[in-house]
């Protein structure tokens, strides 16, 4: 027995050819598009301290008020807030 070799026709080639293509092109804009959309939801960072200013400017004994601007983002929408608080030290230092 001889094996059938079955020929594929121009037709089919072309079908199956522009949706290779079309698939290719599909995943080259597809996975960027996800990530630009995506990745700033996966991103967070976080701050643990924030300088208020020197400490040349607190007076001994006396509360002193120090205001600070904090840009967050949460995904694509970016907020600013201002913050205060109030230093008291006893020395200067601590």
């Amino acid at each position: 027995m001889e094996p059938t070799r079955k020929e594929i026709s121009r037709r089919n080639f072309m079908e199956i050819a522009i949706g290779a293509i079309g698939g290719i092109m599909g995943a080259i804009l597809g996975v960027p598009a996800i990530a630009y959309i995506v990745g700033p939801s996966l991103q967070q960072k976080t701050a643990d301290w924030l300088k208020l200013g020197t400490v040349s400017k607190i007076q001994p004994g006396t509360p002193t008020l120090f205001k600070v601007t904090v840009e967050s983002q949460t995904g694509w929408v970016t907020s600013r807030d201002e913050l205060s608080a109030y230093v008291l030290t006893d020395d200067g230092q601590t």
